[in-house]
């Protein structure tokens, strides 16, 4: 060394050396942490807008339950049969009559452009196609009365609630609207004097268990995966508990939910409550019952006024779910900035053609 000149002693390199490398660890923490932070953003991101697409669905859904035709003819379909079921209904792998479960729903509406038919004569047999009155007012030049084949419809016998109905989709579309396999045959033979056919959209919501994924259902053939990586699907119901909740019958003799009488006598359980509560999936399952074998219902149903929609996802990636309680299905993430967690959103909806009758 030079003189005049001075350098580091080995105590202050050592120093300086160990700054250094403390420096250096905690920018390589910190990029870790902002690689995996960006690793878990477009998961979290992914989570939430799976969310909003499956409850939007079902929430659009729910609200138009129940509408009828649109000029009106038919009313609401709440005055013949229940439009939301706590099952699955459908072709292919209905769960039974009187059926409810927590993770399933059926809902029934007809399209907001959707026209009313009716027959030109009488069904001689279940199994008969249907002579469609092309004169019926406001029934479609197109198709046979607007039907085609793959159309979904109801069959309504509008004598009143729990007359009769079947939901069916077109087979062949020719003279007549044939209603052949994979559809069961009707519950009845309808008559022309007292039968309506209208297009109706039929919507099953399911959770595939199996493989974390929210089904949705035409009630014909086609089942399809809606939303993956959904992990929780919960309904419950909120119904009116006044016994005079469901609209009257025309007739004083009475129907399924009202003895004869007149006024007709409520048939239905006072629940004891001045304004909408909750039930257990065991009041659809009680009576009293309406309907034709296979079609029949529990009339408790048509109380509905409220749902409430639980639904829960995950991250689709292992590598950035946690462990622990805020997990269904736990993952391989061991920190907070690199785990997303389970998210899950409840709402209610308050189906606008199901409104209270009295």
């Amino acid at each position: 060394m030079f003189r005049g000149q001075s350098g580091f002693s080995l105590v202050e390199a050592l120093v300086a050396a160990t700054i250094l490398l403390a420096a250096s660890g905690l920018l390589f923490h910190f990029a870790a942490s902002s690689e995996r932070l960006a690793r878990a953003q477009p998961d979290a991101a992914d989570v939430s807008q799976r969310l909003r697409v499956a409850a939007g669905m079902i929430a659009r859904d729910l609200l138009d339950a129940g509408a009828g035709d649109a000029h009106g003819h038919l009313g609401t379909l709440a005055s013949y049969f229940p439009p939301i079921v706590p099952a699955r209904t459908g072709a292919e792998s209905p769960d039974p009559e009187f059926a409810a479960f927590p993770d399933r729903i059926s809902i029934a509406y007809v399209s907001d452009a959707g026209w009313y038919g009716r027959l030109a004569a009488d069904l001689p047999d279940v199994a008969a196609d249907l002579p469609m009155d092309l004169a019926t007012p406001g029934c479609p030049s197109a198709g046979v009365c607007g039907f085609s084949k793959g159309s979904r419809a109801a069959i309504v016998d509008t004598g009143g609630l729990g007359a009769g109905h079947d939901l069916f989709s077109v087979t062949l579309a020719a003279a007549g609207l044939a209603h052949g396999s994979p559809n069961p045959p009707f519950s009845q033979a309808y008559t022309q004097a007292s039968t309506a056919i209208v297009p109706i959209e039929q919507r099953v919501y399911y959770l595939d268990h199996a493989n974390n994924r929210l089904m949705v259902y035409d009630g014909f053939k086609t089942a399809l995966p809606l939303v993956d990586n959904i992990v929780h699907l919960e309904f419950a119901y909120f119904v009116d508990p006044h016994p005079a909740s469901v609209a009257l019958p025309a007739e004083p003799s009475g129907n399924c939910v009202y003895g004869p009488g007149d006024p007709p006598v409520p048939l239905l359980a006072p629940l004891g409550a001045s304004s909408l509560v909750a039930v257990p999936l065991a009041q659809f399952q009680d009576g009293p019952y309406c309907g034709i074998w296979p079609q029949r219902f529990d009339g408790d149903l048509l109380r509905i006024r409220r749902v409430r929609v639980t639904l829960r996802a995950q991250a689709g990636q292992s590598q950035v779910r946690g462990r622990g309680a805020d997990y269904v299905n736990p993952g391989s993430s061991d920190g907070e900035l690199s785990s997303v967690r389970d998210f899950e959103v409840t709402f209610d909806v308050v189906p606008r053609n199901m409104a209270a009758a009295r």
